[in-house]
């Protein structure tokens, strides 16, 4: 056999892993004990023990990898800009130097479109990439110093009557609130962990809505995108606050009001029936501010006029555009609270669009009123519009 000294064992010494899986076995049999001062001691034992571990397990799931070259230049690049937007806060919060504060607002929107671009899927940039960035500017802090310019004030000047939003008092600071909710939108749109953290600040964005220029509402709409949890937290006081507080007190038809209520009625493919039924509640009780069908024979000839896109009149009929906007958005938000088994809706939606509108909306969308046929229908209009119908 092999030699030994004296006192040596034949078993092989226990690894330190070993040493200390013993020790939490030792303290876990002292908690069976029934007195309580040796479970108090056995218990901070296990704790003191656990403790490293778990920090180090803790530290190591919020370990964020970067495992490309592109990457680890976007991240060195947002490491100094955080830096630049930080060092920057006290002359735009100071306003003393007219060219400091012009500097540092300057500064702020081109970085703000710049995470907005790197926050945005495109043919060059996956998913995946886009998801990195996001929890880049999440761990580096980004998030967090951009928000926290919201706190500032923002002065308005009261709507002059149905139909028009507030008027901000600081041209400046609306197109820079602007740019952060832009930002906002892009960088937590379907990332629940940063969508979580920006859920405190819900109630200063929701102080910013009916501001003209400030676009708070893409932002709310994709701090809930794909989030059940917080879609069933939030769903009902929303689809209230957009009916009752927003377009009740502006008497204003958005288009993109109504899209982004689609965020809260239905998560991924499932739709939320409670939403639904509130929905068509709400759209009933306000439908001389909310319903717009173009259905007329005057609002369809000029729906078909606008499909004929003439270039240089579109200007003219911005009006008219926005209507067309509307309307189609409305079919949508009716086509979505009819989605699953919610045959109530359907009759809601029945009430404002028959089958007779809809098969006309797709067969004779291009006939005028007097049954002339229009000459020059755009064809990607034609079938969007279509297409919303169907």
């Amino acid at each position: 056999g092999s030699w030994r000294g004296p006192g040596e064992s034949s078993k092989p010494a226990k690894t330190g892993q070993q040493q200390m899986d013993r020790w939490s076995q030792i303290m876990l049999n002292l908690v069976r004990y029934p007195s309580h001062r040796l479970k108090e001691l056995a218990f901070k034992g296990l704790i003191r023990n656990c403790r490293g571990q778990s920090h180090f397990m803790l530290a190591a799931f919020g370990l964020q990898l970067i495992y490309s070259p592109k990457l680890a230049g976007i991240y060195a690049d947002v490491y100094n800009e955080v830096a630049v937007m930080r060092n920057s806060i006290k002359y735009i919060v100071g306003g003393q130097d007219c060219n400091d504060q012009g500097e540092a607002h300057g500064t702020w929107m081109k970085v703000l479109a710049k995470w907005s671009r790197l926050c945005t899927v495109t043919l060059d940039c996956a998913r995946e990439d886009v998801c990195e960035v996001q929890n880049m500017l999440s761990n580096l802090d980004a998030i967090d110093v951009v928000t926290s310019i919201l706190r500032l004030p923002m002065m308005r000047l009261c709507n002059q009557g149905p139909g028009s939003l507030d008027v901000p008092a600081d041209d400046a600071q609306s197109r820079l609130f602007n740019a952060v909710y832009i930002f906002l939108a892009r960088v937590c749109d379907r990332h629940k962990e940063i969508q979580g953290k920006l859920l405190p600040w819900l109630d200063l964005f929701c102080s910013h809505l009916g501001i003209e220029g400030v676009n708070v509402e893409d932002a709310l709409a994709a701090l809930v995108r794909d989030n059940e949890s917080l879609v069933n937290m939030q769903g009902k006081r929303w689809i209230r606050m957009f009916f009752e507080d927003i377009m009740a007190q502006y008497r204003l038809q958005r288009a993109e009001w109504l899209d982004n209520l689609h965020a809260v009625i239905r998560v991924g493919k499932k739709a939320i029936v409670e939403h639904q039924a509130l929905t068509m509640v709400l759209f009933r009780r306000y439908e001389s501010i909310a319903s717009k069908f173009m259905k007329s024979d005057a609002d369809w000839d000029t729906r078909i006029e606008i499909m004929q896109g003439v270039e240089e009149d579109m200007e003219l009929h911005m009006e008219e555009v926005a209507m067309l906007e509307y309307s189609l958005a409305v079919i949508r938000l009716l086509s979505v609270c009819c989605e699953g088994k919610n045959p109530a809706a359907e009759v809601y939606a029945a009430r404002y669009l028959s089958l007779k509108d809809t098969i006309k909306g797709i067969v004779q969308l291009e006939v005028f009123s007097n049954g002339e046929v229009a000459e020059g229908v755009e064809v990607a209009m034609s079938c969007r519009v279509k297409g919303v119908y169907i």
